[in-house]
């Protein structure tokens, strides 16, 4: 059985999946696992004390609103498309309750793998973008159609730039880390392993441009 950071790893790799088409639907972006994980966290680990705090309670109301348009919506137009667009609008509020209502945190042994996964993805579609397009094609269905026209590497998106949501994720991360270690917190890397790893998302960074 998963253990909580087994799902917080699990969750934090899904953020990197989210231009991977899992479902036979005309929506580019799918975070299908991100929003599973998430609700397991909510519903899972959750504690009622912890949806006490205000900005949590803020994002709930925030949700309520936005459930309540989209069956007002469906009373005068029975288009189902408002489901989707109110399952993409309410991703992010469950994606910071989980966060929010939990210790979220991962080891530096899965960011490691996380930018090595990425970096050898990069390397792939910088010298051979036929392989990454075999890879890829059927899992990113925008992407044959783009990979010959647009500037830049393409690193598990349909467009180099959408690399830049990977790169705030994992920039984030690496900071939260080094204020850690600034903080006297006692950690299991140093502060030149995370410049190294903030090193080579820039580096893939500059690559999509």
């Amino acid at each position: 059985m998963i253990n909580k950071n087994g799902l917080y790893s699990l969750l934090f790799i899904s953020f990197f999946l989210i231009f991977i088409n899992f479902l036979p639907i005309n929506v580019e972006t799918q975070p299908v696992l991100s929003l599973f994980f998430s609700v397991i966290l909510i519903v899972g680990f959750s504690r009622f004390s912890d949806f006490q705090k205000r900005d949590v309670r803020f994002v709930i109301l925030l949700s309520i609103v936005l459930i309540i348009y989209t069956c007002i919506q469906l009373l005068f137009d029975s288009d189902y498309q408002a489901i989707v667009e109110l399952f993409k609008y309410l991703l992010g509020p469950i994606i910071f309750l989980s966060l929010r209502t939990n210790n979220f945190s991962i080891s530096f042994s899965l960011l490691k793998k996380v930018v090595a996964g990425i970096a050898i993805i990069a390397a792939v579609s910088f010298i051979l973008p036929e392989l990454y397009l075999f890879l890829f094609k059927f899992l990113i269905p925008r992407l044959a159609k783009n990979i010959g026209d647009i500037k830049g590497i393409f690193v598990l998106s349909p467009e180099p730039s959408y690399f830049s949501a990977f790169q705030i994720i994992l920039l984030i991360t690496i900071e939260k880390a080094l204020s850690q270690m600034e903080n006297g917190k006692k950690v299991m890397y140093t502060r030149k392993q995370l410049l190294y790893l903030k090193y080579i998302i820039l580096f893939v960074s500059i690559l999509t441009k």
